[in-house]
């Protein structure tokens, strides 16, 4: 009785033991994390903006677990010092988007990049603070060439018509000396003068 008293005791004690020294394996196992950095995809890129015009940004960002935040990192063209923006998610789909008031865009335009984290912290960065994104700022462009151009113009059309009308007069006064000097008969002792004929018009 004894002796099975003391096997009992032995196989309880390493039955006790064989149990903790599993809970400690599993306890010094590494809890499974997550490596997967999001994704994101820009499907248009804008390659101007309008002077004056406020400028929308969309992305579409995805990752394996959850989206913790995406930020817009954008500063004036040529400047050194970026500004941020939290791009907002549009309710029921993957994109994120954010607008620039056109207020703060500069006259050349703006340079950026986009920062995404997931909830692990893994982070993408679309573009870099290095090399980012340009977009300039479009400007109309005024055409003076054909306000110029019609000048010239009108200057002919005026000097033409100037031109018929001494023609027209010349020959009235044609007509009218060589109707006059058919009634004189060619005797000025008469007393009959040849007609004169003025002509008042702009010279040509």
């Amino acid at each position: 009785m004894k002796c099975f008293f003391r096997v009992f005791i032995k196989v309880l004690v390493l039955t006790f033991l064989i149990t903790n020294i599993a809970q400690a394996d599993r306890l010094a196992l590494p809890a499974v994390t997550d490596m997967t950095a999001p994704v994101v995809v820009q499907s248009n890129y804008a390659t101007n903006i309008d002077a004056g015009e406020d400028h929308q940004i969309l992305v579409t960002v995805t990752d394996n677990i959850a989206i913790k935040s995406v930020i817009l990192f954008h500063r004036d063209m040529g400047s050194n010092e970026y500004q941020t923006k939290t791009m907002r998610n549009i309710v029921g789909t993957d994109d994120y988007a954010t607008t620039i008031s056109a207020d703060q865009l500069n006259i050349d335009g703006i340079e950026y990049y986009i920062q995404a984290t997931d909830s692990s912290d893994n982070t993408l960065l679309h573009g870099y603070a290095f090399s980012p994104i340009i977009i300039p700022i479009k400007h109309q462009v005024v055409d003076t060439q054909s306000a110029v151009s019609t000048e010239p113009k009108l200057t002919l059309k005026k000097e033409k018509s100037y031109k018929w009308l001494w023609i027209g007069l010349g020959t009235l006064a044609v007509g009218a000396i060589a109707a006059g000097g058919g009634g004189g008969g060619g005797d000025d002792s008469g007393g009959n003068k040849e007609p004169s004929i003025v002509i008042n018009a702009p010279v040509p």
